[in-house]
């Protein structure tokens, strides 16, 4: 049977079409999953959980130390007077900055963070790996943080 040139052109440019929307909107629908569920977890909420035993105490001491660094600078340690800080900054460096940007508590920020940070991942992955594998502008690997693991390294080839 003959096909006519313009149905396999239109059937290509849709094949073409296919293979380069549905990896990004796979990949929209799966980050819009995980942030819904990290929104819906942090909204309303004002201070972290009071689980000392696990992220609880991080996040207090993130909120002390973001705190310090609005009122004293980096440097001071939040906890102990006249010592250093020897805690890596970056979290409460961040977290003082959204604070003085948007005006919330720090306590707020430092609770309802994570929502928005945990975003970075894979969206970071998506970039590099769409540069690295250049067949599709958003090759399977860029889903691979929003995917739960045992803890081993994954490897993927493109």
């Amino acid at each position: 049977m003959h096909l006519p040139i313009d149905s396999v052109r239109a059937s290509a440019r849709q094949h073409v079409i296919a293979s380069r929307v549905a990896p990004v909107l796979v990949f929209v629908l799966l980050l819009a999953t995980a942030f819904s569920v990290g929104f819906r977890t942090t909204r309303g909420l004002n201070w972290p959980g009071a689980d000392w035993g696990g992220v609880g105490i991080d996040l207090y001491r993130d909120i002390s130390s973001a705190q310090t660094i609005l009122n004293e600078g980096y440097g001071p340690d939040p906890t102990y007077r006249g010592e250093r800080n020897w805690y890596n900054p970056l979290t409460p460096s961040v977290s003082a900055v959204v604070s003085r940007l948007s005006g919330a508590p720090v306590h707020v920020v430092v609770t309802r963070l994570g929502t928005y940070a945990n975003l970075l991942a894979p969206l970071f992955a998506c970039v590099r790996s769409s540069r690295r594998c250049s067949r599709s502008p958003l090759p399977p690997v860029a889903t691979l943080p929003l995917a739960p693991t045992s803890g081993r390294a994954l490897t993927v080839r493109c």
